[in-house]
């Protein structure tokens, strides 16, 4: 039995719709394998740029928690020179000694405050892994551009469809 040319056109659409599939099964995978390697470059590249900050995070928080050692340190020599100023008020045998104190405490505070000024320098050069960021929302860009770039051929090719299917483009007289 002889096919029709218009069953002859619905294999071929069969075919083409088949071929179609096809491809978009093999685009799916290769983007599949792609977003696979870009994430896995992109958290590489997160790694690279925290390990330094991450170093420096480090020191930084070592050295605040040295100050604050070393402040109440001070501190703590503070109250007791205080406590024996008092004691001498009340005529102790501690003269001199709370003058020790006064200059130890001094000198504690002092270390304090140099070991809080390098943990903040070493704080300020913390940063975040601004490459990787840049970097993922500019492939966030380039994905949400190819999207509606597929979505428009999409459809386009659905409107083509659709006008080649209308029943007056197959018998040109019923158009008039």
């Amino acid at each position: 039995m002889a096919q029709t040319e218009y069953e002859r056109s619905d294999a071929a659409k069969d075919a083409e719709q088949a071929g179609e599939v096809s491809r978009v099964n093999e685009l799916i995978g290769l983007i599949t394998t792609d977003v696979k390697q870009l994430v896995a470059d992109e958290v590489a590249l997160a790694k690279a740029e925290l390990i330094p900050s991450g170093k420096h995070a480090g020191i930084g928080s070592g050295m605040f928690a040295g100050a604050g050692y070393f402040a109440l340190n001070g501190l703590s020599l503070w109250f007791i020179a205080g406590a024996l100023g008092i004691g001498r008020l009340f005529g102790a045998p501690t003269g001199w000694a709370s003058l020790g104190f006064v200059v130890m405490g001094l000198l504690v505070l002092l270390v304090a405050g140099v070991l809080a000024l390098i943990g903040k320098s070493q704080m300020d050069k913390v940063k975040g892994p601004e490459k990787a960021i840049s970097n993922g929302k500019a492939v966030i860009e380039e994905a949400k551009l190819a999207i509606t770039r597929a979505n428009t051929r999409q459809q386009t090719m659905a409107l083509e469809v659709k006008s080649m299917d209308h029943p007056d483009l197959h018998n040109p007289g019923n158009l008039g």
